[in-house]
């Protein structure tokens, strides 16, 4: 039952983070399909869904076993944890307007005790936790390549 919850969880932010990264010109253009017309927010992307469907047959196939399967997942959660904090950070000082001592300090508590969870997870680097790392940095490329491009062709366009 944990793992259908978390993959539906990651398919739905997967689905939203891809929505967002297109409307910021930072993502490749795909079919995004409105699945409720009365809940905003609620997409679907079918090449993406394909895409996440071959990546854990991959992973599956590939590790074959799940104390590999664990270890990447758990550093890409600690990752999240860690990266979350500090966003949480900087939206208490810039949006929330509170002390920048607050924030610090939230920083320092939860930030912290993540690390250490974080540093403990880059211990199984070898043994699996490469696999969430190696995906970011390729979708992080995709993204900055993307956006570079379409900034250059604006520019060229305008020019």
């Amino acid at each position: 039952m944990a793992s259908v919850v978390g993959s539906q969880a990651i398919i739905s932010g997967t689905f939203s983070i891809i929505n967002q990264s297109q409307a910021l010109s930072c993502f490749p253009r795909v079919k995004v399909v409105h699945t409720s017309a009365k809940v905003h927010g609620q997409i679907y992307i079918p090449e993406i869904n394909w895409m996440l469907m071959v990546l854990c047959i991959a992973v599956t196939v590939g590790f074959r076993d799940t104390k590999h399967m664990g270890n990447a997942s758990g550093l890409a959660v600690i990752t999240v944890m860690l990266v979350t904090t500090c966003l949480t950070s900087l939206v208490m000082m810039l949006c929330w307007h509170r002390p920048p001592a607050l924030a610090l300090a939230f920083f320092v508590f939860f930030g912290s005790i993540e690390a250490l969870y974080f540093s403990a997870s880059l211990t199984k680097f070898l043994d699996g936790a490469w696999v969430p790392l190696l995906l970011a940095l390729i979708l992080v490329a995709v993204m900055f390549v993307w956006h570079h491009t379409t900034v250059k062709k604006y520019e060229f366009d305008l020019h």
